[in-house]
């Protein structure tokens, strides 16, 4: 039996915010139904959403994340240091886009933020029985960095 081609379609849009011109390294880890995806790392743009998605090309089925990355306020009670990660999981199912869940992240520089979908008997989230099971990691860029 083949296995069904999967793409990965990187689409990033703009939007202008007052934040504009900071940039951010997002480095996703991501397995769906205990199945592991290729991702690449992404620059992300303060207030500027990127999506990322796989699409079985047989079924048209697949899977989106939408991010979006935005400072915390100082009332919004963010672990010291972090940035909010919005993250949007849509699953395609007979051509539509279902929105499944979304979620904000509140991740320290440099270290990982996790967000996972489970079934509710499970009483510790892992990449092998999740749903969606998402690691990520944010590093500021440096403006030479974004401008090579």
């Amino acid at each position: 039996m083949l296995a069904a081609r999967i793409g990965l379609l990187l689409l990033v849009a703009g939007a202008s915010t007052p934040a504009a011109g900071e940039s951010w390294l997002v480095d996703l880890q991501l397995w769906l139904n205990g199945e592991a995806r290729d991702t690449a790392p992404l620059i992300i743009e303060v207030g500027q959403p990127a999506s990322v998605s796989w699409i079985d090309e047989q079924d048209q089925s697949g899977w989106r994340l939408d991010l979006a990355i935005e400072q915390p306020l100082s009332d919004e009670g963010a672990p010291a240091g972090a940035i909010w990660l919005h993250v949007g999981i849509f699953e395609r199912d007979d051509g539509e886009w279902t929105l499944l869940t979304d979620s904000m992240l509140g991740v320290p520089e440099g270290q990982e933020g996790v967000l996972s979908v489970v079934d509710q008997d499970v009483e510790h989230a892992t990449p092998d029985n999740s749903q969606i099971y998402l690691k990520t990691r944010i590093s500021r860029l440096q403006p030479s960095a974004v401008d090579d």
